[in-house]
């Protein structure tokens, strides 16, 4: 979390850390970063919720090209396991964030 000041100077402070273990059964680099990005949107509705202090605005960050391009393609159809996750990030967040 990044807090400025009145005087312009600014703090940045680390809110919460979440890791997860890859699943026994086999899956894609691609499916963990779906899922990934899917925690991402949660735990920052999460924060939101319990902060007292309003939030002006939220950046997410992955280095995964397939995820950002799902997030922003809104004209095609997608299997079941991607569409349901699509949905819960772009349901919490904007795609230019």
């Amino acid at each position: 979390m990044r807090v400025v000041d009145s005087a312009g100077g600014g703090i940045c402070r680390l809110l919460l850390a979440k890791s997860r273990l890859a699943p026994i059964k086999a899956t894609t680099i691609f499916r963990l970063e779906l899922i990934a990005a899917t925690l991402a949107v949660k735990l920052d509705a999460l924060v939101k919720r319990k902060m007292d202090i309003p939030v002006q605005k939220t950046v997410f960050w992955t280095d995964s090209s397939i995820v950002l391009q799902y997030i922003n393609n809104n004209s095609k159809r997608f299997h079941t396991f991607v569409a349901n996750r699509i949905a819960v990030i772009r349901g919490a967040s904007e795609p230019d964030q």
